[in-house]
């Protein structure tokens, strides 16, 4: 399955990788050389994780965040690998028929002692962490701080006293202080009006973190005049919006500009490119010119045109 994983559908691929691999054992095939080989991340650190958070340890998961980077682990694969564990353990609460996987006995003991909204929320949470890591100033930093959500958002269960009470998330307790958020430098040059093509370049200012710097990212701003902030959230991440964080945001913006400030948000369809779609639209195109430059190098070329060769566009990384 790892040497299939890594084929990405190429039969000639997976051929050759599991030539690769033979001889990478010394004639023959193992589990762990494989990994090593394919840098993938072996079961025991997944597990470390996943014990992690199953006992809400914050301390295990930073241990064994730690330990996976002493040995040159790559962070989009450990995030990856969580990601297929937590999807396998959802499959297996659905229904253990469909788990057929070489550690099934594991998965099922991983179903039966983690709760379903559990999983969901990881898997969630996970997908939105691997997509950021291009955001954080540190790949590891935005590893941990995405398993350090997993758990402060992870539901609890509801009060003993009050057993009808509804269950609250550690996000939305009634006694949780506001969120401090770190002064901004003003503009410059007293101009408080907001342009579209410059608020990517205030929101990084602004200094906010998790889901509070997500929505802020996936924000256009619309209109800004006469002390009110217009600004548009696409629907697809109508999860991110809430009372508490819009409140946060409207202090931060407040703190930048030195004055009160009405914000508005509204879900809708954005009209311009929101910081997200711009540090896409960015990080494609310099996809595009790093798979232009390998096509175009002549020692490609002729690997190409001496052994049959073809590029594989998804293995290609353009430097940070």
């Amino acid at each position: 399955k790892l040497l299939a994983r890594a084929a990405d559908g190429s039969m000639r691929d997976g051929l050759s990788l599991l030539d690769q691999a033979i001889a990478f054992g010394g004639g023959e095939l193992a589990e762990a050389d494989v990994r090593v080989m394919l840098g993938t991340i072996d079961q025991d650190t997944v597990d470390r994780l996943l014990n992690g958070l199953s006992k809400g340890d914050a301390q295990e998961l930073l241990a064994t965040v730690a330990d996976a980077a002493e040995h040159g682990a790559d962070y989009d694969t450990l995030l990856g690998e969580l990601l297929l564990a937590l999807h396998r353990i959802a499959l297996a609460q659905a229904d253990p028929a469909l788990v057929d996987d070489a550690n099934k006995d594991r998965v099922l003991a991983y179903a039966r002692t983690m709760q379903p909204e559990d999983i969901q929320l990881y898997y969630q949470i996970g997908l939105l962490g691997r997509r950021d890591l291009g955001f954080a100033p540190e790949p590891r930093i935005a590893v941990e701080m995405t398993l350090l959500r997993m758990l402060a958002f992870r539901p609890v269960e509801a009060d003993e006293d009050h057993p009808s009470a509804k269950v609250k998330t550690a996000a939305t307790k009634p006694d949780r202080k506001p969120v401090s958020v770190a002064q901004a430098t003003p503009p410059e040059s007293g101009n408080e009006e907001l342009s579209t093509d410059k608020w990517s370049k205030i929101v990084a200012q602004l200094s906010l973190t998790g889901l509070l710097r997500e929505l802020a990212n996936n924000l256009n701003l619309e209109s800004n005049g006469n002390g009110v902030i217009s600004m548009v959230l696409d629907e697809s991440h109508a999860h991110l919006l809430n009372k508490e964080r819009e409140a946060t945001l409207k202090q931060a913006l407040e703190k930048y500009y030195g004055h009160s400030i009405r914000l508005k948000i509204q879900l809708g369809r954005p009209q311009n490119e929101t910081p997200v779609q711009e540090k896409q639209r960015e990080e494609n195109a310099r996809r595009e010119a790093a798979i232009q430059a390998i096509n175009n190098d002549p020692n490609v070329q002729a690997l190409q045109q001496q052994f049959n060769a073809r590029v594989n566009p998804g293995s290609i990384r353009p430097k940070v």
